[in-house]
């Protein structure tokens, strides 16, 4: 059987019935266990673990209902089946609320859903959690900040991941409504404190029928629970997978005019703004980047204006730097505009396709005014709410101008900032507006300056492809938040981007590729130098199938020096106000090329970055292929140092690595006895978009893709001995052996789109 049901009476005065009877669900398969009693007392426990959530339903119980059996009803989902309580109760006003207690068969996860069955004032949490996991480690990430220590340190609107010293971890979030849903921790007199549940404060009222729900999750190892967590809640959703080739700016780079960049409000008077970006685009093109997306950033629309003349767009202007938008419309001292009648005001630009920037509205903009229908009715008497438009019509002519404009990604800007409505419910209806409308007209999204509750909100949109996991202008000081960023984001289907860097930044293109997302270049003319490490002849990304995410070895060892420098110990922290420089220990972060486990040989090729945070002193670093998922024996590349070696994949390698950091390559060695290395002329040496596909049954056969038009690609193997290479569709050369590496190279030449090399291992 797959669930086994234990019922339990509990002789407790209830309102309507004499008794109520507790039921419990107990999943094998997941290893979760969920139960409510006739008090209202619930549990969320998983087996394997010994670690349990529990809290009550305020008010009174009515019903116990269950176990039913059902599937999340959508198309996408692969989570399969689950069993689920309902219970329904009475609050302390005399209120009806339906509570669900779900628990999946085969997962290791579980959700509980709260639902007001009539409209009710948001004056308290509709569940108090004073049982969780008692772990020594906690991280939430915020968008671009992320927090170790104490639970009561979390961010409210983030997903709390509790683990310890051996990296079992769960993760707590919302899941329906997380613009909105909260979990608080409260110090309740108890050793520990209580989380609350609740909606935020800024709602005055819960509408009936609204519904409230958490996931759940737990699992081994810290980077496996963000998986396991993330197509949980994907699933229940129903987003797609979203690839990283997804949309353009993933695709080939992009020229990035955002903060930091050359041309951020700053362009060339002699060429004009359009002129001055071309001049950029021709001058990337001329050292073999060619450039997919431009990114219009906030200068391209009019800003500010007069409330006293909100409709006056005299008063409003491109340069007007501090302020919020006017309208989504173009100041003519830059770009010819076109009147796109009752759709509003386009422009010609010739740029190709396009990425609009969005801030918040004006206080001075006309989108304040209300809305009329061509009759003269008021349409929207408020369709801003706070300083964001919630009205979907305006949103639609504001995505079918930027789509006649030639733009195809729409960049949501300062969602943590001035981006904000006047309560959450009202942020729930501007994110969903703007995203429907852009949507319909074929436009995919950005999020920029995100909350915690923004990289969950992106899971719940599948056209926002991105979310700006780092601040502007990329560097060292940004690296962070990129890999704590992608770990939360890449779990749900979204991809990480970085901020805008210059193309002789060469650790920066680095970690842009390793996150899997766009390359933002911003190089003034002239400045731009090859980036051939990055992308193939004809432009395309050459990346990893996953964003760059720290080991969980890292977790544990940043949480550990975060919770000494700040004195925590059990629930508390004794040294808060420390004013000292704290010097966080060296990150390693990973990624991978994915073959398939269920293919003959390597499932994957791994590519590990690590670096010391001490900009002054190099720190030490210990890496043992078996902790990403090596048995047997591999090769390892020094990416930087040229170098190479072939070791056991359970014995550690020791080295030290300064702030700039260092990189390696890592290839099972397999049946054949050799390791299929890849083009390690490139960053990602076995890329997807290179290699196709690549199997060892004792002969290693792997299928490579070739631009247009054709082209010659190194190809690097360890072998103890010169390995025999054959092609099929391609021709290639004699295997030549480079002793510093270890590793031999074969040149293979194919004017088709694809080819697929046979090698077999030398005498």
């Amino acid at each position: 059987m797959r669930r086994s049901v234990r019922v339990c009476p509990f002789f407790l005065p209830l309102m309507f019935a004499a008794a109520l009877a507790g039921e419990s669900i107990s999943e094998p398969g997941g290893g979760v266990t969920v139960s409510v009693d006739g008090t209202g007392r619930f549990t969320i426990a998983s087996n394997r673990l010994g670690w349990t959530y529990g809290g009550s339903i305020p008010g009174s119980m009515l019903s116990i209902t269950g176990p039913t059996t059902g599937s999340d009803n959508n198309a996408v989902s692969k989570n399969g089946q689950f069993d689920q309580l309902t219970i329904e109760s009475l609050d302390p006003d005399g209120n009806p609320w339906r509570t669900e207690l779900r628990a999946y068969h085969d997962l290791p996860t579980a959700t509980i859903s709260f639902s007001p069955r009539v409209k009710v004032p948001n004056k308290r949490p509709y569940a108090i959690l004073n049982q969780f996991p008692i772990t020594p480690h906690h991280f939430s990430e915020s968008g671009w900040n992320r927090v170790f220590g104490l639970v009561g340190w979390m961010d409210t609107d983030s997903p709390w991941l509790f683990y310890d010293d051996d990296f079992n971890a769960s993760i707590l979030s919302a899941v329906s409504r997380p613009i909105s849903e909260r979990q608080v921790w409260t110090y309740d007199g108890t050793t520990y404190g209580s989380i609350a549940l609740r909606i935020d404060a800024s709602n005055r009222e819960l509408p009936a029928g609204d519904v409230y729900t958490y996931l759940i999750a737990f699992d081994q190892g810290v980077g496996t629970t963000f998986r396991t967590w993330g197509s949980t809640l994907r699933n229940i959703l129903g987003r797609r997978v979203t690839g990283n080739q997804s949309d353009l700016s993933m695709t080939i780079p992009m020229l990035s005019t955002d903060a930091g960049a050359t041309y951020y409000y700053i362009f060339d008077p002699a060429l004009g703004y359009e002129g001055t970006l071309q001049a950029a685009i021709n001058s990337a093109k001329a050292v073999g980047i060619p450039i997919g997306v431009t990114h219009f950033d906030s200068w391209w629309y009019k800003k500010g204006g007069d409330c006293n003349a909100p409709g006056d767009p005299a008063y409003a202007s491109w340069s007007n730097t501090q302020h919020g938008v006017w309208k989504f419309v173009v100041d003519p001292d830059l770009f010819k505009p076109i009147d796109l009648g009752n759709w509003g005001e386009g422009f010609v630009q010739r740029l190709g396709p396009g990425m609009a920037h969005g801030r918040w509205v004006d206080a001075c903009s006309p989108y304040r005014l209300p809305k009329s229908d061509p009759s003269g009715t008021i349409r929207a008497a408020s369709p801003v709410s706070g300083n964001v438009l919630i009205d979907l019509h305006r949103w639609e002519h504001i995505a079918h101008t930027l789509r006649q404009s030639g733009m195809v990604i729409f960049e949501q800007d300062f969602l943590s900032a001035e981006a904000r409505a006047a309560n959450t419910f009202d942020d729930e209806k501007f994110l969903n507006a703007m995203t429907k409308a852009m949507r319909d007209k074929g436009i995919d999204l950005q999020f920029c300056m995100p909350l915690g509750r923004h990289l969950l909100e992106a899971f719940r949109h599948e056209n926002v492809h991105t979310v700006r996991v780092s601040g502007d202008r990329f560097g060292w000081n940004h690296w962070d938040s990129e890999m704590y960023g992608a770990i939360v984001v890449n779990a749900g289907s979204v991809w990480p981007t970085v901020d805008n860097f210059h193309t002789t930044e060469r650790r920066n293109l680095l970690l842009a590729v390793l996150s899997a997302g766009p390359l933002a270049l911003s190089d003034g003319i002239g400045r731009f130098v090859p980036i051939n490490e990055a992308i193939r002849g004809d432009g395309l990304i050459l990346k990893p199938d996953f964003s760059l995410v720290p080991t969980d070895a890292s977790f544990v060892a940043e949480a550990g020096a975060v919770e000494q420098f700040y004195g925590v110990d059990g629930p508390r922290a004794t040294n808060t106000s420390n004013t000292g420089v704290l010097i966080r220990p060296p990150l390693v972060a990973h990624t991978y090329s994915d073959f398939g486990s269920k293919a003959p040989g390597p499932g994957k090729v791994e590519y590990v970055f690590a670096y010391s945070r001490d900009q002054n002193t190099a720190a030490p670093i210990s890496i043992r292929p078996e902790d990403y998922g090596f048995q047997n024996a591999v090769y390892v590349y020094d990416y930087f140092g040229k170098s190479g070696w072939w070791q056991p994949g359970t014995l550690a390698f020791a080295t030290s690595v300064d702030s700039q950091g260092s990189y390696y390559v890592m290839a099972p060695i397999g049946a054949s006895g050799m390791a299929f290395v890849g083009d390690v002329t490139k960053f990602v040496p076995a890329s997807r978009q290179r290699v196709m596909s690549l199997s060892d049954d004792g002969q290693i056969t792997a299928t490579l893709a070739f631009k247009s038009g054709g082209e010659t690609v190194p190809i690097s193997i360890f072998a103890i001995a010169a390995p025999v290479v054959s092609a099929d569709q391609a021709t290639v050369s004699t295997p030549v052996y480079d002793s510093a590496t270890g590793l031999y190279r074969v040149m293979v030449t194919s004017e088709s789109a694809a080819a697929t090399l046979h090698i077999a291992a030398g005498r």
